[in-house]
């Protein structure tokens, strides 16, 4: 039924020579992994582990006696990262990300804080990434990183994945002293809260329904030492479409465990309410982001050689085959002068050569002795880099 249905699509507007070519696509889409981009799963996978510096960070600012001042706002380099499938389709346009980044900068301009793009765009087209899973495949990120600039990484589909059960999420962040990385999903990356919200957990701020410091009393009597560790933002039973109307109101009846109701802010980024109702945040939360880039945020200057864009020549595109494979290797269509790495999941540089002179297979023997699992072919060329995934079965 899905195939008859763009087979119309293509004979009403495309001419017949194009339709088959398109057709073969399509179908090759389907051999990805099956994702909705316009996903309806509200879930930020930002947890405590990819913010544990937060707590500390907070009572360590509570022990100041001074109080630290500026008086412009400051640049804060994003390195910006679209993925896409190996074809280019799928990826997110551009001008959406920077269309949503002048939101996020009128939302931060009163933490004096101001995003800019460092370097070019580094565009990574590869299927084995269409849908992304948190953590998982974070390997890519470790070797695509700018190590002085907070990367934004743009996947057409973000998954987690916990005892075997899949899940979308819209995104996740870490603490950028921890790990200067976020994750967005393309189908809430434009929404006009989502990348604010997860930027603002890079800025050390829980959710404000956070219980990893203990259950907030819906009277605010443990404000400073529970919830989300802000006295101005109220406390919140977790907020989602089902508790918040159209208009913004909440219209839950949820007791705290001192039967007390809530009254949360349903405008608050950092809460799970309606995106369309995340409009701000509140005093205490753009102080602390401030704070934690004036503490943190020393390593944070643009170094746009640092990250190479992945612009090899596409006339006679590398290619890495088998894949997966349970013996030897080969890359195909290597130019002279390449330099080709082996990395591990971790990151770890296990192999490394120069190619002086082109050719037109290249053999990587000592693939067939690695253990079992998922490692990086890194080809760089001048200031050109490429990066693709192979699995050693």
């Amino acid at each position: 039924m899905i195939f008859y249905i763009c087979l119309d699509i293509f004979n009403n507007h495309l001419n017949p020579p194009i339709m088959i070519t398109r057709v073969f696509i399509f179908i090759t889409f389907l051999s990805f992994p099956f994702f909705v981009s316009s996903q309806t799963n509200d879930d930020c996978g930002t947890t405590i582990a990819e913010q544990s510096s937060t707590y500390d960070f907070v009572q360590k600012q509570r022990s100041q006696t001074f109080v630290k001042t500026r008086t412009a706002a400051a640049d804060v380099p994003v390195k910006i990262h679209i993925i896409g499938a190996s074809n280019g389709a799928l990826a997110i346009d551009s001008s959406d990300v920077f269309d949503e980044l002048a939101i996020v900068n009128d939302l931060y301009s009163a933490a004096n804080i101001h995003f800019v793009q460092c370097g070019l765009i580094n565009y990574i087209y590869d299927n084995d990434y269409v849908t992304f899973v948190k953590n998982a495949d974070e390997g890519l990120c470790d070797i695509n990183d700018n190590p002085t600039a907070l990367n934004i990484y743009f996947v057409p589909n973000l998954i987690k994945i916990v005892n075997g059960v899949e899940d979308d999420l819209c995104g996740y962040a870490y603490n950028f002293d921890i790990k200067n990385r976020l994750l967005m999903d393309k189908g809430c990356a434009t929404n006009g809260s989502t990348l604010a919200h997860e930027l603002g957990h890079s800025f050390s701020l829980l959710h404000t329904h956070s219980t990893s410091n203990g259950y907030e009393h819906a009277n605010g009597t443990n404000c400073s030492i529970a919830g989300d560790l802000l006295c101005d933002t109220p406390a919140d039973p977790k907020l989602s479409n089902s508790t918040v109307n159209t208009s913004c109101e909440y219209t839950g009846a949820e007791l705290d465990n001192q039967q007390n109701p809530y009254l949360p802010d349903t405008e608050n980024i950092m809460s799970y309410s309606r995106k369309s109702c995340r409009i701000h945040f509140s005093p205490k939360q753009l102080l602390q982001m401030e704070d934690f880039y004036l503490v943190e945020g020393g390593f944070l200057e643009c170094d746009p050689e640092a990250t190479p864009t992945n612009n090899l020549s596409e006339a006679d595109p590398i290619e890495v085959y088998p894949n997966p494979s349970d013996a030897t290797i080969f890359i195909k269509n290597v130019p002279s002068g390449v330099n080709l790495e082996l990395i591990d999941l971790q990151g770890k540089r296990i192999w490394e050569t120069q190619v002086e002179d082109a050719t037109s297979i290249f053999e990587i023997a000592l693939f067939q002795n690695l253990a079992r699992g998922i490692y990086f072919v890194k080809i760089k060329n001048g200031n050109s880099i490429s990066t693709q995934k192979v699995v050693r079965m």
